[in-house]
């Protein structure tokens, strides 16, 4: 996606932490469009962690977190979590 979608996904994503800050997917979402920028990869680690922390059963999150976790070249971290997410929703 471009900046504009990036940029609308982000605020989108804020809106829904400011009326449910505790909410894990609202966090999974921000850390996604914050993992699209290497200069954010710090804090959008920080909303997966979150977001897991929150919503450990959701397998859509650990997903998203082992596609950043590939990206930030932390290949046995994100095998192990992609695994995690099949194990709870095989394919």
């Amino acid at each position: 996606p471009g900046p504009e979608a990036r940029r609308k996904a982000e605020d989108a994503a804020q809106r829904a932490l400011q009326l449910d800050p505790s909410h894990a997917l609202a966090q999974s979402s921000l850390a996604f469009v914050l993992s699209s920028d290497i200069h954010r990869w710090e804090q959008a680690g920080q909303y997966f962690a979150r977001a897991i922390a929150g919503n450990p059963q959701d397998p859509a999150i650990r997903a998203r977190y082992a596609a950043y976790l590939g990206r930030r070249g932390r290949f046995t971290e994100a095998v192990s979590m992609a695994q995690s997410a099949l194990d709870l929703e095989p394919a």
